[in-house]
């Protein structure tokens, strides 16, 4: 049985066009491994997404030959996701590639071998007896690449199974009742993948431990719930799609004795304590439209439901449906629920009948349309290219008036290069950007919704703006990110700045054509350095940045027992802290993309560890250091990062010591 897609990567917001020959161009791909020497035998997938209404998913598939290389044909205008797999028997992994993302036609490819073992998870799904009426379930595993390869399960009578090995390692689960409608996904925290992707890099290399590798995800009970979606006058919307964050609760184990050592996650109610950041409508789970009368019927797991402790309302919508709650289409404002609806704004209103389920009512007022024309040195764009719209909500929004950004929402040009995004409102600030073609790049526009007539640019008199990156070496800096956004007048807080990201290519060469005014940017490599500057970009020709990095202040470290002998990455934990962010809202929000979280262990093997501090001015941090070690009171550390270099630092662990 066909599976509905799960939430599509996109809303298709302009009618379905009848389908073009695209051109395809011969690809090279080589695959070597971490010596540079060529693997042949080796199976390489590329992925790339489908295009709503336009054209579906494409996967291309190739073994290398003698020599580590194979040929390809990819369709121009899409962007694959490559990997590969050498395998000794179907099912029996011995080596795989690391994930490489961004893959155009045309471009060589050149695929490096995991260092790691491929690892195969058992996969444990409980509280399956609940849901027959609604099964058998059908089980997908998805890799969290940009393009997700996807794996159809099948679960035993018990709810169990054994994943193949997955792109990325750490999947995420999708749920669908036999019609093919989603229930429900289970995907990991960024917590519980950073502790997984560096365990698994320790467990890879013992076979003992690799098979007690296991997920394990608790379903929870059906409930059934019903949405009526209203515009301001009472009127039913038909077509509404409505999406959900049905994320399940997630527990990670190990089997056998080691159980202890490797439980991520909670046994009990779901984690709220920090509520999803939804950037891609892609994260959520699409649960299908709104009927003429303005409503729909979901079932969702009950487990995902939550009430926060304190309300004495029983109207609270976190009780009866899981959130972020999204609404779009038919010009309805799309509406971003945060993690806890405040029922004295909300539109939300739930009506309770014994015997009946509850009818969550909903009233969304009604949006403006963006409608636009792009055009290339007077011709139309060709049908089927990426743009892109991310929007800030405006102060005529009203509970999503918090300064949440909009989840980002994709679409495609259609025939004569036309294109439409709905749901705006007066004062709303909104990015669009998008593909120029083969040869021509990217482009950008920041603006404000003020209700305007159609939107037509024509692309090719656009300023260009390029960045030529060099690291403090002089070497060309390829690879750096770019983060850039306009100056605005007035304050605007981190969470609702525009920021357009993108990469250096392999020359440091980063291009952009942009409308005339003044931005900000900020430029990091993870190794050569950082950058930091304004522009104002003149209303025509092309404005040339030559950047030279400047490098980090390296502060590294060792932790060894009393004995001289380093801890291992289990033993230990290095963590970010700020003492004090940057008060410009640019550089908070730019900080907050480049530095690990705090919960994220920096411990690397040997007891080392190392981080690249960049010295702001006004800025101040430390990393936390802290001795896991049973049966005695732990050893702790913070370990100040300073503008002066501090090398291979030693922190000697002493139980004996006060």
């Amino acid at each position: 049985m066909k599976l509905t897609a799960l939430l599509g990567i996109a809303l298709l917001l302009i009618p379905s066009l009848a389908a073009q020959k695209v051109p395809r161009r011969k690809t090279l791909v080589r695959v070597v491994d971490q010596e540079g020497k060529p693997v042949p035998g080796l199976r390489v997938q590329l992925c790339s997404s489908a295009i709503p209404g336009k054209r579906g998913e494409e996967l291309v598939v190739g073994k290398t030959g003698p020599k580590g290389s194979l040929e390809v044909s990819l369709e121009e205008g899409r962007s694959y996701t490559a990997w590969g797999l050498l395998e000794k028997d179907p099912g029996e992994a011995l080596a795989e590639t690391e994930v490489l993302e961004d893959v155009v036609a045309g471009s060589p490819i050149l695929l490096r071998m995991d260092r790691d073992h491929p690892v195969r998870f058992h996969l444990r799904v409980s509280m399956l007896q609940h849901w027959k009426a609604f099964g058998p379930l059908q089980v997908v595993a998805k890799s969290r690449t940009k393009n997700p390869f996807s794996f159809p399960l099948r679960l035993t009578s018990s709810g169990s199974c054994r994943l193949p090995v997955i792109p990325g390692k750490i999947p995420r689960i999708e749920f669908y009742d036999r019609e093919g409608r989603p229930i429900a996904f289970w995907e990991m925290s960024a917590r519980g993948r950073t502790k997984m992707e560096r365990n698994l890099h320790f467990f890879s290399k013992n076979p003992k431990i690799r098979e007690r590798l296991a997920l394990k995800i608790v379903m929870g009970k059906p409930g059934l719930r019903e949405l009526l979606v209203q515009d301001e006058k009472g009127k039913p919307l038909e077509g509404v799609q409505v999406f959900l964050w049905n994320n399940l609760r997630r527990e990670w184990r190990f089997f056998g004795s080691l159980g202890s050592l490797g439980s991520y996650g909670s046994v009990g109610a779901p984690d709220w304590s920090e509520p999803p950041s939804v950037d891609r409508l892609s994260s959520l789970c699409f649960m299908g439209k709104t009927d003429a009368k303005g409503r729909i019927s979901l079932v969702v797991p009950e487990s995902r439901t939550h009430r926060k402790g304190g309300w004495d309302e029983g109207d609270a919508m976190s009780s009866f449906l899981p959130l972020p709650l999204v609404f779009k289409g038919g010009q309805a404002t799309m509406t971003l629920f945060p993690a806890w609806a405040d029922p004295p704004k909300s539109r939300f209103h739930p009506i309770l009948k014994k015997g009946a389920p509850p009818l969550l009512r909903f009233c969304l007022k009604r949006g403006e349309t963006l409608r636009g024309k792009l055009l290339w040195k007077g011709q139309a764009l060709r049908e089927g290219l990426e743009v892109s719209l991310r929007n800030s909500p405006g102060p005529g929004r009203g509970m999503e008036g918090d300064g949440e950004l909009l989840p980002l929402v994709q679409n495609w040009l259609g025939k004569g290069g036309v294109f439409s995004f709905e749901g705006l409102r007066e004062g709303d600030r909104f990015l669009l950007t998008g593909d120029a073609g083969p040869g021509r790049g990217r482009w950008a526009v920041f603006e404000t919704w003020g209700g305007e007539s159609p939107l037509q640019l024509s692309l090719a008199k656009l300023p260009l703006l390029r960045f030529h990156l060099r690291g403090p070496g002089g070497e060309p800096a390829g690879g750096t990110q770019v983060f850039l956004t306009k100056e605005s007048e007035g304050e605007t807080s981190p969470s609702q700045l525009l920021l357009l990201t993108g990469r250096s290519d392999q020359g440091g060469t980063w291009n952009l054509r942009l409308r005339p005014g003044s931005y900000r940017y900020f430029l990091f490599h993870p190794s050569k350095g950082w950058a930091v500057g304004r522009l104002k970009l003149p209303a025509s020709g092309a404005h040339r940045i030559e950047r030279s990095l400047s490098p980090f202040r390296l502060h590294s470290g060792v932790c060894l027992d009393s004995r001289g002998r380093p801890f291992n990455p289990f033993s230990f934990s290095v963590t970010f802290s700020w003492d004090k962010s940057s008060e410009d809202p640019f550089l908070r929000r730019v900080l907050a993309e480049v530095y690990p979280g705090s919960d994220q262990n920096l411990a690397q093997e040997k007891g080392r560890f190392a981080f690249r501090w960049i010295p702001l001015q006004g800025v101040a941090a430390h990393l936390h250091i802290r001795i896991l070690v049973s049966l005695f009171t732990p050893g702790e550390w913070d370990f100040p990062l300073t503008n002066k270099e501090v090398r291979m630092k030693k922190f000697i662990y002493s139980p004996f010591d006060k």
